[in-house]
């Protein structure tokens, strides 16, 4: 069975096994080892998984390709989170499986992440170079913390995924040399993984980032963070999870193209109500709860950038396609908060998505100076 790990946000389950006998265990960084002993399951716990989502329970008979099992690892924020939130139990409803670790930090970039790495390689006990904390085990409440490195080499991960922080996707010139350092780290300690550029969302039209300039768009913020992300993948010869064109495409549809709910009161919101948000990707406004024993109230909150439960699974459609290089369509689950009918729309944008996409998301690049046959 596989342990299951809550998120350092308690956003999602992370899932780990042992690494596979393609791995040197000899070999194996020291560090990597204590993080792969932590997360592997007692004898107790196993009994407790048992006929859990994370079972090794056969595949159904004609799911094809996808029974391959997907080891995953997301280096990034929590963008990455909400992309891959809904990916286990969407991969198990056609078949396939998910072995997941996010080394995600909220808000980070590559600079962030590569200075995490730098630290780590000049001193190993510098508690700056594990920034990736508190992942608790469900049994016996240890905690663990590890660097990238640790993470890398815990197991024969078939992808890494690699992206920039949102508020500087847009702007290219922000991710060199930093990305170019974490590829290099990635293809040192996972050399056998394929390594993917998630492209990450642009914001909601209602994003305070829009309202400061009248030509700064979400259209002109996608537009700018798709050459971005394409082009890190054309220098590098990856293939790009095309997330924000999913959304994009979406948005272009009459079933998710928000607008503002003019009968509601903004300036004066009464708590529980919520404008109606019912077309919107991105979780928008909210009721935020106050924090423990402070007595306070619950006050209106604003989150353009976030996805809702639409977006997340939005996100996961697109990650499917592109890891299993299968038809997401086939694909059966949805959460409670999403219908059937959107469910259907949701994966069906999602195809169209990487299907319009298809020279970069289902073929490697070719990189920059590198001469084609």
């Amino acid at each position: 069975m596989l342990p299951r790990f809550p998120c350092p946000h308690g956003r999602r389950t992370i899932f780990l096994r042992k690494r596979r006998q393609m791995c040197d265990n000899a070999g194996m960084h020291a560090e990597a080892k204590n993080l792969q002993a932590a997360l592997s399951p007692s004898p107790a716990e196993s009994a407790d998984r048992a006929g859990s989502t994370t079972s090794t329970t056969p595949a159904p008979s004609g799911s094809g390709a996808n029974e391959r099992v997907v080891r995953l690892l997301t280096v990034g924020n929590s963008f990455a989170d909400d992309a891959t939130f809904f990916l286990a139990k969407l991969a198990r409803s056609a078949g396939g499986r998910l072995v997941m670790l996010g080394c995600n930090l909220g808000g980070h970039s590559f600079e962030q992440h590569a200075g995490y790495m730098a630290a780590y390689e000049k001193d190993a006990e510098d508690p700056a170079g594990t920034p990736y904390r508190d992942r608790i085990h469900p049994v016996t409440g240890a905690t663990t913390h590890f660097s990238l490195r640790a993470g890398l080499e815990a197991d024969a991960w078939d992808y890494v995924t690699v992206q920039q922080n949102s508020i500087q996707s847009f702007r290219p010139e922000t991710y060199e040399p930093w990305a170019t350092e974490v590829l290099a780290y990635i293809r040192k300690h996972a050399p056998q993984a394929e390594i993917l550029v998630h492209e990450t969302i642009a914001y909601r039209e209602d994003s305070p980032l829009f309202a400061a300039s009248d030509t700064f768009t979400q259209a002109a913020m996608y537009n700018r963070l798709r050459a971005g992300y394409a082009a890190l993948a054309a220098r590098n010869g990856l293939r790009v999870i095309p997330v924000a064109t999913s959304y994009q495409t979406a948005r272009a549809t009459p079933e998710w193209t928000f607008t503002r709910d003019p009968a509601f009161d903004y300036d004066k919101p009464v708590y529980p109500a919520l404008p109606d948000q019912s077309k919107s990707l991105n979780i928008g406004y909210k009721w935020d709860a106050p924090a423990p024993l402070s007595g306070g109230k619950p006050t209106f909150g604003h989150d353009p950038n976030h996805s809702n439960d639409f977006g997340k699974y939005l996100g996961a459609c697109t990650f499917y396609e592109v890891l299993w290089r299968d038809d997401v369509r086939r694909c059966t689950f949805h959460p409670p908060t999403i219908t059937a009918g959107q469910a259907d729309h949701l994966r069906e944008i999602a195809h169209q998505a990487v299907a319009s996409r298809a020279d970069v998301a289902l073929s490697p690049a070719t990189p920059a100076g590198v001469a084609t046959a």
